[in-house]
């Protein structure tokens, strides 16, 4: 009776560790995306512009709504070039040092973020993303 329940013990303990392996694997994977764990607005916003600045415009475009996604690659999009346009101009083609978030604030399934980006040169400005969730992400959107 005694060697069943150590066989018992053993198996939900190998069964505790393979779920526990499983989870740290998952979190490590999600290593380039943003996690589910820490997205919130702010977090979206410097994902963004940081995607933008090394050339990452597929992450980049991941963090936009599909009204702004759409907005992108349509005919203003391609007025300006694109996610790539987009991205460039507003990190001067990669100068961008840092994002710093100066003020976020939420309101059920929208939020504002207001920051305030670090150039190379020294120089800053101040930029607005709105956000709106999606299917319980935030995501930046094109509308104010």
């Amino acid at each position: 009776m005694n060697r069943q329940r150590f066989k018992g013990d053993t198996m939900y303990r190998t069964a505790q560790g393979s779920a526990f392996l499983f989870a740290c694997l998952f979190l490590c994977s999600c290593k380039g995306s943003i996690s589910p764990f820490h997205a919130n607005p702010s977090t979206v916003t410097q994902t963004f512009y940081m995607s933008c600045n090394v050339g990452d415009y597929s992450k980049a475009k991941s963090t936009l709504s599909p009204d702004a996604d759409k907005l992108i690659d349509g005919e203003l999009g391609a007025l300006s070039g694109g996610i790539k346009g987009v991205c460039d101009k507003m990190t001067r083609s990669g100068e961008l040092v840092s994002v710093e978030v100066i003020r976020q604030s939420e309101r059920g399934e929208g939020a504002d973020v207001t920051s305030k980006l670090h150039f190379k040169d020294g120089s800053t400005s101040e930029d607005h993303e709105p956000l709106i969730k999606v299917n319980g992400d935030w995501k930046i959107t094109s509308g104010n």
